[in-house]
């Protein structure tokens, strides 16, 4: 008979053993911190005096503008980062990357300060971390046997979720404490301590061996041309694959939209730009716990049309945030559309795990990462254009209202659709 439970304790022990594993782990916890701090740190440099020389951008365009210098990378380069980490050094990929991103942050505190500057850092930074996160996905068989990578990968995954939870909680606080303490230099306490957390993950990593062989490859145009055509037309051809990366694709449009409503959501209930971090926060903690409460009672719920069910309990979310007055009931509310958002990302990633041949999950998770990048940034654009629209033919309040109303309808109708493409077939 199993025992899982010695197993993976056992597991978690060898892993906190290995002293490489560990240094990884920091780095990772540190650079993803990083990386969520660092939305919140732009916006709120954005709003600082001295980076409003570019009157011309309204404010609602620049929150758009710095989302998408943020999301944009992920479209442009993800592939391309992948295909180059094959090429290079895992290690000395991490590397470069977290000191270039540590480099570029102090950088502006040394420069006159300028909108334009901070887009084209924020673009910069973001570009590398594409080629941190298959890099340090890559070196982890490297250094952890294959009998510890499934417990290694779950941590890894738990880490992620865990620094967007914590990144976006503890985002505005740290980085008006570190303002406070150096009340004479606010820009500099603010970009040194995010690409402190860049540099001294390069600290952890230099302790992770570096014993990989590289292999020349003909990685040629012809070559990546042809798998990815290869890719689209099994994708074409396979409606549950299919409707269940829509879905996916959507519940990732909708949490960009949100990243973007949050920051006149937090104005309106009288609170600082920067705090729309918490609002992030406490969607991830539903992610968190719906996933959770999914692994617990998977068997028993499999009945039930849950990518349905999670889209309709975020389209009643977005229109309670119409209606709030109170921060702490904008939190339940968010915490409310993570535990339905995970209603949808769980079942739809398993679906498409268990319908797509092992040959074939590369290409197909590839095309999936891509399409939800661009629904990132397409969703950011549509919602600051709408935010645009309302402000100039309405009260501010009233406007943003109208603009949750059409987001929830269109949430509400898109769901429905995509869900008739897996009908019947939500549990693989």
């Amino acid at each position: 008979m199993q025992t899982p439970e010695p197993k993976i304790a056992n597991a978690l022990w060898a892993l906190l053993q290995n002293s490489a594993f560990v240094a990884l782990w920091s780095a990772q916890i540190l650079s993803q911190l990083a990386d969520k701090i660092l939305l919140t740190l732009v916006v709120g440099l954005a709003a600082l005096p001295g980076f409003l020389t570019d009157r011309w951008i309204s404010s609602d365009w620049r929150d758009s503008l710095i989302m998408v210098a943020f999301t944009a990378p992920a479209i442009l380069f993800g592939t391309l980062a992948g295909i180059y980490v094959d090429q290079h050094s895992k290690r000395q990929t991490l590397l470069v990357c977290n000191f270039i991103q540590g480099f570029l942050l102090l950088a502006i505190a040394f420069l006159p300060p300028s909108f334009i500057f901070l887009l084209v850092v924020t673009f910069a930074v973001s570009t590398l971390a594409q080629a941190f996160a298959p890099a340090e996905l890559a070196i982890l068989p490297l250094i952890v046997p294959k009998s510890l990578l499934i417990t290694a990968n779950a941590l890894f995954t738990v880490t992620i979720m865990g620094a967007l939870i914590v990144g976006f909680a503890i985002g505005s606080p740290l980085l008006r404490w570190v303002s406070e303490l150096l009340p004479q230099l606010p820009v500099l306490a603010r970009v040194g301590t995010v690409g402190g957390m860049y540099l001294l993950a390069n600290g952890a990593l230099a302790i992770v061996p570096d014993h990989e062989k590289l292999k020349p490859r003909d990685l040629t145009v012809g070559g990546i041309w042809h798998n990815l055509q290869e890719g689209v037309r099994y994708v074409r051809g396979d409606r549950t694959v299919r409707g269940a990366m829509v879905q996916l694709v959507l519940l990732y449009a909708i949490l960009a939209a949100l990243i973007r409503l949050s920051t006149n959501l937090t104005e309106l209930l009288g609170q600082n730009r920067e705090d729309f971090g918490f609002f992030l926060a406490a969607t991830g903690a539903g992610l968190a716990l719906g996933a959770f409460l999914l692994a617990q009672l998977g068997d028993r719920l499999s009945h039930l049309p849950l990518s349905l069910i999670g889209f309709s309990g975020i389209a009643i979310a977005l229109l309670l945030f119409a209606l709030i007055t109170e921060l702490w009931v904008g939190l339940a509310i968010c915490i409310f559309l993570g535990l339905h958002g995970a209603l949808i990302v769980v079942p739809m990633m398993a679906l498409i795990q268990h319908h797509t041949p092992e040959t074939m999950r590369g290409k197909v998770f590839g095309l999936l990462n891509n399409a939800q990048n661009i629904a990132l940034s397409l969703s950011v654009v549509m919602v600051g254009l709408l935010l645009q629209i309302t402000a100039s033919l309405m009260e501010a309040r009233l406007g943003f209202q109208v603009v949750l109303l059409l987001c929830s309808s269109m949430v509400l109708g898109f769901g429905l659709w995509t869900w008739r493409l897996t009908q019947g077939e939500e549990t693989p």
